[in-house]
């Protein structure tokens, strides 16, 4: 299916995932995991650091300090747009 999903995004074909659909089309998503929290492999579209529900993993920051990637925080009822490189949150 990641390939599928890719070959989309090359066609030029809009994406769009909630919480652990959008956490798999970025280099690394914050998840749980067994009750703990951990970061989880995705497959790379937007290379960054992503988790949902930020306003309730206040750990996150700490967890992405080390990593070199650029790191987004998605609260509840929010979106990050990302376009030509260019990431928005709205609203």
């Amino acid at each position: 299916i990641d390939d599928l999903i890719e070959q989309a995004y090359e066609q030029g074909i809009v994406l769009v995932g909630y919480s652990a659909g959008a956490n798999m089309l970025f280099s690394y998503g914050y998840a749980e995991q067994e009750g703990n929290y951990a970061l989880v492999e995705g497959i790379g579209l937007c290379k960054k650091v992503f988790t949902p529900h930020y306003q309730k993993r206040p750990w996150f920051k700490e967890a992405v300090y080390s990593i070199s990637l650029t790191s987004i925080g998605c609260k509840d009822q929010q979106a990050y747009i990302e376009e030509d490189e260019k990431g928005y949150f709205f609203p």
